[in-house]
């Protein structure tokens, strides 16, 4: 008995230890892969794409994001995406000031705030800590994509988990907490918009694809931040079949929301013309 006591204890201890390399390993790899920005098109004006991975272009190649496929539409401008996988909107407020700079964009484009129903990154939502663990979110990855009846939509009236932009989360609980925690998405979203517009720029809101549940709230907060800043709002829909299971466009999909943000910058820059000299000089004071 004592001889298996030990090689238990063996066992727990090599587990232990297993799982504390997989996540300084997942860890180390979160800082070291991190997506760098890319630029599609030439032109006088920049357009700076933000938010989360709905902008970076998840399960695809680089370039059949839409900001990339926007570059190629656009005539006379370059497109940088800076979108990030998991990205918050508290967390693009606080890294937007130095964006700016760098970047010294005419027009920023953001979609972001669907990953505020699941991160706390912004103290919304409480979780353990063990909970924020990589090795257990890649757990809960693997269980997810082993289920047989993985669900295209929500009930609101049964609990479920199911994939949102980055992680998997419990649909009602969560789902109720992100529209009771609306207030602070949108008041990321309206510091967003003022820090554009300090910085020289346009700000624009570009809305969600997918009308799952989650996405539909995250879009009506951009909205809400829209009439509330006067910022330029794109309001685009992608249609279920253009869509990946978890509600990431597919490569169509960011196609017609390429197609909807174009048309939209092309009438605002045919309304309202602006000198790139002139502008390039007043985002440098």
């Amino acid at each position: 008995m004592r001889r298996l006591i030990e090689r238990g204890g063996l066992l727990v201890i090599g587990l232990m230890v297993g799982l504390a390399a997989l996540e300084l390993v997942l860890q180390g790899a979160a800082v070291l892969i991190r997506p760098a920005p890319s630029a599609s098109g030439v032109g006088a004006r920049r357009l700076l794409a933000v938010g989360d991975s709905n902008v970076f272009g998840l399960f695809l190649p680089r370039e059949a994001s839409y900001p990339h496929q926007l570059g190629a539409r656009l005539s006379n401008a370059t497109v940088v995406n800076w979108g990030v996988p998991g990205t918050t909107s508290g967390r693009l407020r606080s890294l937007l000031p130095a964006l700016l700079a760098e970047q010294r964009p005419t027009d920023v484009l953001v979609t972001v705030g669907v990953n505020d129903f699941w991160a706390a990154g912004d103290d919304r939502i409480e979780r353990p800590w063990w909970a924020r663990l990589r090795t257990v979110r890649l757990g809960y990855l693997l269980a997810w994509y082993l289920r047989d009846d993985q669900p295209e939509t929500v009930d609101p009236d049964r609990p479920q988990t199911f994939l949102v932009g980055d992680a998997i989360v419990d649909a009602r609980p969560r789902r109720r907490r992100v529209e009771d925690g609306a207030p602070e998405t949108v008041a990321n979203l309206v510091a967003i918009a003022e820090a554009v517009r300090a910085a020289g720029a346009t700000p624009w809101f570009v809305t969600y694809g997918s009308e799952t549940p989650v996405y539909r709230v995250a879009s009506r907060r951009l909205r809400e931040a829209a009439e509330q800043t006067g910022a330029r709002l794109v309001a685009v829909t992608v249609p279920p079949e253009e869509q990946f299971h978890d509600g990431h466009p597919r490569a169509d999909g960011y196609a017609r929301i390429a197609a909807a943000v174009a048309a939209a910058v092309e009438r605002d820059h045919a309304s309202a013309p602006v000198d790139a000299a002139s502008s390039s000089a007043s985002r440098k004071q």
